[in-house]
This record gives structure tokens, sequence and C-alpha cells, in this order.
């Protein structure tokens, strides 16, 4: 046989034994009732530590979770969204026994932290995987900009003496299509701009070399007597148009030494750095080129 049980009594059971143990006083009362009131206020602390300390366990939960979440960029929306039910779940199980008001309120507090902190990883991996289908869909396109064009001409034809005035070989056969934006009434254009969508990613690379490689390409050579520059970049998302946008804005500013795109993705030289950065977010270009700003330039 084992040691005996001790036998545990209960505050209130132990409150009502020192007031039927012996006579019943005044002074026998309050010590009751002040031994009571101790034992409550115990108990309350006791109660608020263990709801704090779920709290600071269920937080920490979903840091961890939302942290695997931005990492996994190729985790589903509906997965996300399932693991987000779990989540409630798991919440309402662990909170069940905490019946107070305290207890209610931060129960709604840690769903709308969850809902919010998941909602927000949600649309950062939706938007990223987005905006990677988009640059692969245009991978293989370029944008020429500021060829004068009336419905009569043939978008094709433009096209064939622009690559005959920077001297690409590559012919029409590697040109799966061409056509002109729509303009939306912008006033600040005469003219629309083109896109050229090659059939394979080296013809398109091969045609972008050859237009780095012609000094200023504009109308004159194509048999204009108005001479205006001639542009050609590649067909970037909106989220990587953006960013070049902004890497222009640096450049003007002197914080940026120069910037260019490699297949779809604005690429950054900074000052006093060798290598060359690949950039993806507007916000991280703001905080290289600060970076860049606060250190010392090798150039000076």
């Amino acid at each position: 046989m084992g040691p005996p049980k001790s036998k545990k009594r209960s505050h209130s059971h132990s409150v009502e034994g020192d007031l039927e143990d012996g006579a019943v006083s005044n002074k026998d009362i309050l010590i009751a009732v002040s031994a009571l009131t101790n034992r409550v206020s115990a108990f309350e602390n006791s109660l608020t530590k263990m709801v704090d300390a779920k709290v600071d366990s269920l937080e920490k939960k979903v840091m961890e979770q939302i942290e695997t979440y931005k990492k996994g960029t190729d985790t589903s929306v509906r997965r996300i969204e399932k693991r987000m039910d779990d989540f409630e779940r798991q919440i309402t199980i662990e909170t069940n026994s905490a019946r107070d008001e305290q207890c209610k309120l931060i129960e709604d507090t840690i769903r709308e932290k969850i809902a919010e902190k998941v909602s927000t990883a949600v649309d950062g991996v939706s938007e990223s995987r987005i905006d990677q289908l988009e640059r692969q869909v245009r991978m293989n396109e370029l944008v020429i900009s500021g060829v004068p064009y009336v419905k009569s001409e043939k978008v094709i034809d433009i096209v064939s003496a622009i690559a005959n005035a920077i001297k690409f070989s590559g012919g029409q056969n590697v040109i799966e299509s061409c056509f002109p934006l729509p303009m939306h009434n912008n006033r600040r254009r005469s003219s629309p701009s083109i896109i050229v969508r090659f059939w394979g990613a080296e013809a398109k690379m091969d045609f972008f070399k050859c237009y780095f490689n012609t000094t200023k390409l504009c109308t004159t050579m194509l048999g204009y007597a108005a001479a205006s520059r001639i542009y050609v970049n590649e067909n970037l998302t909106k989220r990587n148009f953006e960013i070049f946008c902004k890497a222009r804005d640096l450049k003007k500013e002197g914080k940026v030494v120069r910037f260019s795109t490699q297949r779809g993705r604005v690429v950054v030289k900074l000052h006093g750095s060798e290598r060359s950065y690949t950039v993806d977010t507007v916000d991280q270009l703001s905080s290289l080129a600060n970076r860049s700003a606060a250190a010392p330039n090798d150039d000076n």
C-alpha cells in the first residue's frame, strides 16, 4: 500500500470549518473574513498570472506561425486560411477554462490580432505571388515608347525599322506579336507605347542589347523629320515599375550610381559598393540608398 493521500479542502470549506470549530465571536468572524479575502485575492492573482501566461504563449505561437508563412511564399492562400481556423479553434479550447469578463476580453483581443496579422501575411504572399506570375508572363516582352504612330501604319513595320536602326539581326521570325497600348486619354504622350513579344528570352535580350549599344536611338533614324528620343525597356509589372521610378528619382538625387532592369527586376549600383543589388520592394530600395548615403563615400 502506498502512503495515505492528503485530503484537499477547498477555500470555502476551510473557512466554514473555521466558523464551525469552537465559539463564534466577532473577532473570529473578522479573522475568517480576512482569511477568505486573502485567499480570494491570491486566487485572482493566480488566475491573472495563468491568463497572462496563456496569452504570451499564444501570441508567441502566432508570431512564429506568421514568420513561417512569410518565408514560405509558395504556401497557398487556402492553406493559410485553414491554419487560421485551426488557430481560432485552439484559442477557443484553451480559453474555455477562463469564464470571467477579463478572459473574454483577452480572447477577443487575440482573435483580432490573429485576424489582422494573418490577413497581412496572406496579402503579402498573394501580392508577391501575383507579381511573380505577371513577371513570368512578361519575361519575353519589351516596351517601345516615343515612336510616332498612326492607325493606318503596321506596327510590325515600325518594329522592323527600329530593328534595322539598332542593327538587330534576328528578323521578324523571332517576334511572336507586337501591338500598341491604349493611351487612355494620356495627354502627356503624343503616341502610344508598343509592346513587342518575342518567341524566347534570348531573342528579347539580343534586341535589348542592340538598343543599349546604339547611341541615343531617335526618330530621325527611322526617317522622320522631327528628332525625338525613342526608348526601349522591359515590360515591368506594376510593383517593379514603381521600383524603377523610385530608382530613377534616387539617381537624379545622386543616391544611386546607376540602375537597370534584368529579367523584369530592378538592379541598382550604390556609392561605395562594388556589387549590384536586385531590389524587390520600394522600401528595400530606400533602405539601401539611405544606408549608402550614411556610409563613407569612396568616390570623394
